[in-house]
């Protein structure tokens, strides 16, 4: 796959995240573990669900078990401190897809003070850890393409930090990652940019820089929305470099198919505006 000019060449993939670690897989119940010492929980099936046997003869629910012939070679069950408080959490099996490529799981995180799990709301996508940002990163399949979103512990909770969508562009051969920054203590979306699809995995995503590229058309209009009808009278050339911050898709088959770029161009003074996408590609 071809990337833009300019890119750096350092870049990590998915299949060498070497600098992220894996729970521990287990693939038999009962599994009998404790989440600290001295406390011991037991995770079992009972009929078509699991459950948690809890100390002080407790017993609590955790949902629907799947059947060990629908998760093929996924583990059952992921052990972990998941959201590194210092307990140590279980993740159960939710469904496997694309041919084993990608195994869902519903994490429950111990809570030592009421002595029982917390489900955490959202499903995860081959989870890994990334104990430098205390991070859980989860994965997602799109077709070929692969999301992440990493949440990261405030105070044992965990919240969404970034959102990266891999090669936004599709197969239109220039690698893109589109970035999404939230601020963990509320959520809300902080920053959004482009970086280049080979930018590196094992470093902080908000130290990424915003991807450039070059300006491949003859006369490509800016735009004050990502929409035809919101054409100025300005516009950018072939050989002009431009900082891109943000993509959206096509709205509909009538919209500029390959979608469209917010994006910095630097001249007398610093504009920002939409551009179609194809303005920059090969």
């Amino acid at each position: 796959m071809k990337v833009l000019a300019g890119f750096a060449a350092a870049g990590l993939f998915l299949s060498s995240c070497v600098w992220a670690v894996d729970a521990s897989p287990h693939n038999r119940l009962p599994h009998r573990y404790s989440p600290r010492p001295g406390t011991e929980v037991v995770v079992e099936r009972v009929a078509d669900h699991w459950q948690a046997r809890l100390p002080g003869g407790l017993k609590q629910p955790l949902g629907e078990a799947m059947d060990d012939d629908e998760r093929g070679r996924s583990a059952l069950l992921l052990q972990a401190d998941f959201n590194f408080d210092g307990y140590t959490d279980v993740a159960l099996i939710a469904g496997v897809g694309y041919g084993g490529a990608i195994s869902t799981y519903w994490v429950f995180l111990w809570d030592d003070a009421a002595r029982r799990f917390r489900k955490f709301p959202h499903i995860v996508g081959n989870p890994m850890l990334e104990p430098r940002r205390r991070a859980l990163i989860a994965w997602e399949r799109d077709g070929p393409r692969w999301n992440s979103t990493e949440y990261r512990s405030i105070h044992g909770e965990l919240v969404r930090a970034v959102e990266r969508e891999q090669n936004i562009l599709g197969g239109l051969n220039v690698a893109l990652d589109q970035l999404t920054i939230h601020l963990p203590e509320t959520g809300k979306v902080t920053d959004s940019r482009i970086v280049a699809g080979d930018a590196p995995f094992d470093v902080t995503p908000e130290t990424l820089p915003s991807a450039h590229a070059r300006i491949t058309k003859p006369r490509v209009w800016l735009h004050d929305q990502p929409d035809a009808s919101s054409r100025t009278a300005m516009y950018v050339i072939k050989g002009d470099t431009v900082t891109l911050l943000h993509y959206v898709p096509p709205k509909s088959a009538r919209d500029s198919p390959d979608g469209w770029l917010f994006v910095r161009f630097q001249g007398r003074k610093t504009i920002d505006r939409w551009i179609e996408a194809s303005g920059i590609l090969p």
